[in-house]
């Protein structure tokens, strides 16, 4: 199943907030919700939501990796349910890093076996994650969310095939690299599908997160379909 025409000017890729409307962006579902709420919740119509372990929560005590899998599992089963994530390694907050990457790995093979793209938070934990990406060989597209490195990790990223989605703060020379052109920017005007946005090429896979507080960068969306 495609992911129906979406407004992508106006599409929030990555949120946490729950009052986000059906159909204007991505909400990430939280621990209550997947711990404790799987089995009952229900998606709003129209609504895309995305479910995962966030690194953070690695350092909860009692902390159930089990527990949110099985959470997950309920979850996935609701096709509004497009992403896994957002999940990764944080070097600054979390628990520690062998955890992390356990736990990485663990929803790189959910991703991989419901077949959802992955919404990735990396924190001065590159080295690890590209480790990662090169030694398990997802089928599934990593996207990281609010990317500020350099132009030269950029391009290391884009070149294992992940995309970079921008937020308000964000590396001028890692944009260059890898915005629209002109001509895409324009297509993307008359054509509003997200399978359009696929399919114009590795340029296209580039997103903005919305700034919801200020005028500024919009959502270029290009997560293709779910099961």
């Amino acid at each position: 199943m495609n992911i129906p025409e979406i407004a992508l000017l106006d599409f929030d890729f990555h949120t946490h907030r729950t009052d986000t409307l059906p159909g204007k962006g991505i909400v990430c579902l939280g621990k209550e919700t997947i711990l404790h709420d799987a089995s009952t919740w229900l998606p709003q119509k129209g609504g895309y939501y995305a479910a995962g372990v966030h690194p953070w929560w690695t350092a909860d005590a009692g902390f159930d990796l089990e527990a949110y899998c099985r959470g997950m599992e309920a979850l996935l089963q609701h096709p509004e349910v497009v992403q896994v994530g957002e999940c990764g390694i944080d070097r600054l907050r979390g628990g520690a890093l062998e955890l992390q990457q356990r736990v990485m790995a663990k929803m790189v093979e959910t991703s991989e076996t419901a077949g959802r793209p992955m919404t990735i938070h990396c924190v001065k934990a590159f080295d690890l994650l590209l480790k990662i990406h090169k030694d398990l060989k997802p089928q599934q597209k990593w996207t990281i969310h609010g990317f500020r490195g350099n132009a030269t990790l950029a391009q290391q990223l884009l070149d294992r095939g992940m995309d970079l989605s921008f937020g308000k703060h964000f590396n001028p020379e890692a944009w260059d690299t890898t915005h629209p052109t002109v001509d895409t920017a324009k297509a993307m005007q008359n054509n509003t599908t997200a399978r359009f946005a696929t399919d114009i090429g590795r340029k296209m896979h580039t997103f903005a997160e919305k700034d919801l507080q200020n005028q500024g960068f919009y959502t270029i969306f290009a997560v293709c379909s779910v099961p």
